[in-house]
């Protein structure tokens, strides 16, 4: 499927809910759910059925939800998939396709060409690791400034997002689905396993406990099987 590219997002350009469209989709590995904004809801006739939980850096917030009876993108088509009815939609595009819409396949976000593969063949080369999910969403494990910690995979993030205090003052804003909250920058060592240092720019939120948000725009390309409990990290982008 080909994508455009906006920054660190990529962008399905035809998807069709519910047999309408095309809106534009943003593909977003860290988002656990699928999400419309309300005004996309209204035009193909869907209205709230029940509520759910959602959380962001911001916090935890109920939002609606309802049951798309078709979701198709490409040559990918779901059914009876689940999704949030926002009140705004924070990206400026038509909704977000999320982990419940990606997660039934294993898939390639190829960055340098700017497409999204579902069920390739493994990648020969990069750095092989082991998936796990953290709050319904893949990650995988890694040492931040020498400590052990989970890096929930995030196309969505422009930088690495890391819960707890900051070695430094300056201060930020980033934009989330629950609103905008302040964050504290730094430089930070992150060691993937078979791999060497490398230094990322990070945000601080307030908080601990959570998985940090690993940016895959900073990779030229991500391999995730769901089938077999691996992540492949492509060379990293200059």
């Amino acid at each position: 499927m080909e994508l455009s590219r906006r920054g660190p997002l990529l962008i399905a350009e035809a998807v069709y809910l519910n047999h309408r469209g095309p809106f534009r989709m943003v593909i977003d590995t860290g988002s656990a759910s699928s999400s419309v904004p309300r005004a996309v809801a209204q035009r193909i006739g869907l209205r709230p059925s029940y509520a759910v939980e959602q959380v962001t850096p911001a916090g935890t917030n109920l939002v609606a939800a309802s049951l798309l009876d078709e979701v198709k993108a490409g040559p990918v088509t779901r059914r009876a998939m689940e999704v949030l009815i926002l009140d705004s939609n924070i990206h400026a595009y038509d909704g977000i396709l999320g982990q419940n819409w990606l997660a039934q396949s294993d898939y390639l976000l190829d960055y340098c060409h700017r497409r999204l593969v579902v069920d390739p063949d493994p990648p020969a080369g990069g750095v092989r690791l082991t998936l796990h999910y953290a709050e319904g969403r893949p990650a995988v494990a890694a040492r931040v400034g020498g400590r052990p910690t989970d890096l929930v995979l995030d196309s969505g993030a422009e930088t690495l997002v890391l819960f707890g205090s900051a070695p430094t003052t300056s201060i930020a804003t980033i934009l989330t689905a629950n609103g905008p909250v302040a964050v504290r920058t730094s430089k930070v060592n992150v060691e993937f396993a078979q791999d060497g240092v490398r230094t990322m720019q990070a945000v601080f939120v307030s908080g601990s406990g959570r998985a940090g948000l690993l940016p895959l725009a900073g990779f030229s390309a991500v391999y995730v099987s769901h089938r077999n409990g691996v992540v492949v990290l492509m060379s990293q982008n200059p």
